[in-house]
């Protein structure tokens, strides 16, 4: 392992800078006080670690441009780890604990075998999951499911469920018969070698590696199997071009950040044990009218995210809001449109976290993705104000440059529910709001009875846009937007409700200052920034 010089007490790398107090605990300040490009023109503390020259500091990242944002703006983080990177915390911190399970329920066994779902002799609140058990300990599944099919409950649904766990357990056991070679290892770390050498097995087939994680990945691999690693759930180490940086500690941010961008992190950078061994889902899923004019009702909603190291640049991007996916996702050419920074001038990639085997909700072994660290907001309709501060959120990337045919859908992944109120009304529109209080929701969200039927493919004219349209124009009504249904409320540094008529629900198409309201053109090269406050600019006015 390499050892680490850091500047500074401890491990970290630079001094800390105190955490600016929400300023929804304060009011008497004016309107748009603490609107974030009015607060970068009062501040200009940054992120990264102190620069070598008075130059550099003087401008931020060297390139001319004055940096916004910094700590002050951020989620306040967990205190720093303070042993040095030689040392390891294993032992030392209490591993994360899991939620507890619910005690096992069990139901009488019938004089008759029940073989219908809807039997009258099913007893009450019977079900089919075993919510006591872990769904990984196949072993317990399976003696489970013998007494499942014992007690003569639909018994046939078991012995199907019976075969798929024994299929399972084949899989799991051959894959711990291909480690054999290496004794003494967990299952944990067996798991975690099957996903590097799946990546490892990506890799080779592309023939490509430009953001350099194959020298990590061999390198992870041999220290597994060496037992220099162990797998510690709650801690991470650092690589970098295959070599080990750190001892296992507690991931910090504000430290990845420096130690990524001390070892020219963009590429050949690894944390490893952030993510839980196994494919990640990203489950997406839409409907098509096949014919012509056919077309679809997207649940969009807009988020604004910056790179951790250009706070400069901060852009809205539309997001299919996707509940299933475990990661947001993104595309390349949304990483080049965020590196300008002003006057022609370009930023590093973001910081590089690894990668992982992403699938989709058809299953399999899934694919090789990169996953970089960015940062997210989101901001209030009509105000423009960041409705939170901001997170640092992993982000898949999805290659769109040397991909043929339409990019996947960009997926909000699950910051938007861990971090605002979300709410939606049985109206018939799919519409949806974002709150950052709970306070004035009733004003806002409408009252309706349920509609009688969901809206369906093929048989509902509002799955046509153009149909619907005609239909509510007809009705002398509004038509929902078929690209941005969410709407967006901030109650502000002051107010006690979220901003928005008192009575009525809130515009139905989202107004923000630089909303791309359509998919990128992937450019060969990176495209001059077009002019600040332009139509259809990607850029905040005045950023």
């Amino acid at each position: 392992m390499a050892e680490v010089l850091l500047p500074g007490r401890g491990p970290r790398i630079g001094p800390r800078r105190p955490v600016r107090r929400s300023p929804r605990n304060s009011a008497g300040k004016p309107t748009g006080f603490y609107n974030e490009r009015f607060l970068a023109s009062r501040r200009n503390s940054v992120v990264s670690p102190p620069e070598s020259t008075r130059s550099r500091r003087a401008h931020g990242d060297g390139t001319g441009q004055r940096r916004s944002g910094g700590e002050t703006d951020m989620v306040e983080p967990e205190p720093w780890p303070t042993l040095p990177f030689t040392q390891s915390y294993v032992g030392l911190l209490q591993a994360p604990e899991s939620p507890q399970r619910p005690p096992r329920q069990r139901w009488p066994t019938p004089a008759e075998t029940i073989t219908w779902p809807n039997d009258p002799n099913v007893p009450a609140g019977w079900h089919c999951e075993e919510v006591d058990l872990d769904p990984d300990d196949l072993d317990a599944q399976l003696i489970r499911v013998e007494e499942r099919i014992a007690n003569k409950i639909l018994p046939d649904w078991f012995v199907d469920k019976k075969k798929d766990l024994l299929k399972r357990k084949a899989e799991q056991d051959a894959m711990i018969q291909s480690e054999e070679a290496f004794p003494g290892l967990s299952l944990d770390v067996i798991k975690r070698l099957d996903d590097l050498k799946g990546m490892e097995a990506d890799l080779r087939a592309r023939g490509k590696d430009p953001s350099g994680l194959g020298p990590n990945i061999a390198a992870l691999i041999n220290a597994y199997r060496t037992r220099q690693l162990d797998w510690h759930p709650g801690l991470v180490t650092y690589w970098s071009n295959g070599i080990q940086i750190c001892q296992p500690r507690p991931f910090h941010y504000q430290e990845f950040l420096q130690v990524n961008q001390l070892y020219n992190g963009h590429a050949s950078f690894w944390v490893e044990g952030l993510f839980s061994q196994g494919p990640k889902p990203q489950f997406t899923l839409k409907y098509q009218e096949l014919k012509a004019g056919g077309n679809y009702w997207l649940r969009d909603m807009y988020l604004t995210v910056r790179l951790p190291n250009n706070h400069g640049t901060q852009m809205q991007f539309r997001f299919l809001d996707d509940t299933g996916a475990s990661t947001m996702s993104m595309y390349d050419v949304d990483i080049m449109r965020l590196q300008s920074t002003g006057g022609g001038g370009w930023s590093q990639p973001p910081p590089l976290l690894g990668a992982e085997r992403i699938r989709g909700f058809e299953g399999g072994e899934g694919s090789l993705f990169e996953i970089r660290a960015l940062e997210v907001n989101m901001a209030a309709d009509g105000t423009g104000e960041m409705m939170t501060r901001w997170d640092w959120v992993p982000v898949v990337l999805h290659d769109t440059v040397s991909q043929r045919g339409p990019p996947p859908e960009r997926l909000s992944g699950p910051w938007p529910r861990y971090k605002l109120y979300m709410g939606s009304a049985p109206d018939g529109a799919g519409r949806g709001w974002a709150f950052d209080q709970k306070g004035g929701w009733g004003a806002i969200v409408p009252t309706v009875h349920n509609i009688g039927t969901a809206p369906r493919p093929a048989e509902d004219p509002r799955w046509n846009p153009a149909q619907a349209a005609r239909i509510f124009q007809r009705a002398g009504k509004q038509p929902p937007h078929p690209g941005a249904p969410f709407t967006t409320l901030s109650a502000g540094p002051s107010a006690g409700a979220p901003r928005g008529p008192a009575k009525n629900p809130p515009p139905l198409i989202p107004v923000a200052p630089n909303l791309t309201r359509s998919d990128p053109v992937p450019p060969q090269q990176p495209a001059p920034a077009p002019k600040v406050g332009a139509p259809g600019s990607l850029f905040w006015p005045g950023g």
